[in-house]
């Protein structure tokens, strides 16, 4: 099995809740903060 350690950054929360059940963890969590005005590119 290929080693996935280290640091990986979100590129994207959809179905976030969805996979958090499906693992089991099932507690209500705040959502992921959103980038400021003009802080990232979407689409």
């Amino acid at each position: 099995m290929p080693n996935f350690s280290g640091n990986w950054k979100m590129k994207s929360s959809e179905n976030f809740e969805e996979l958090l059940k499906a693992l089991g963890e099932c507690e209500p969590r705040d959502p992921p903060p959103r980038l400021a005005e003009g802080g990232g590119r979407q689409g």
